[in-house]
């Protein structure tokens, strides 16, 4: 990319968290609302147990991997810095909501659901960021390596 071009793309380093925290979101709730109406339609009901951390592990891991993915996507330079911050606050936040004190009555499923699925998150934001950073997404399958 010419020098002109990356000089006129400043406006993408504004659009990157907006873009990345929003389409992880979207893409995280179209995830756990897929595998509620699957466990609806089984007869399953409502997600307690082991589907609870069905639903959480998996909806936490859309959003780390569609994170880190579009963090290195939308950013104009940078990127694998930009997908390395993007994990770093995932792991940071995961770190400050584990240890922060709690009070005992807020201890529920739902607080058990998202300290199981972070790490999720974080571990598939990796690979979003492993495969983004080696070209693994844009080849064929049928196209030799680099």
């Amino acid at each position: 990319m010419s020098e002109f071009k990356k000089a006129n793309l400043w406006w993408r380093w504004l659009l990157m968290p907006i873009a990345a925290l929003l389409s992880a979101s979207v893409v995280s709730i179209l995830v756990a609302l897929a595998i509620l109406v699957g466990l609806k339609l089984f007869g399953t009901g409502e997600p307690d147990g082991w589907s609870l951390y069905l639903v959480t592990g998996a909806s936490r891991g859309a959003f780390g991997y569609v994170l880190a993915l579009v963090a290195y996507s939308v950013s104009p330079s940078r990127k694998l810095a930009a997908g390395y911050v993007a994990i770093f606050l995932m792991v940071t936040f995961f770190v400050a909501a584990v240890l922060a004190p709690v009070a005992p009555s807020i201890h529920s499923l739902r607080v058990i659901g998202f300290v199981a699925g972070a790490p999720t998150a974080i571990a598939l934001a990796a690979v979003a960021l492993f495969q983004a950073h080696k070209g693994l997404l844009e080849r064929a399958p049928s196209e030799p390596r680099p």
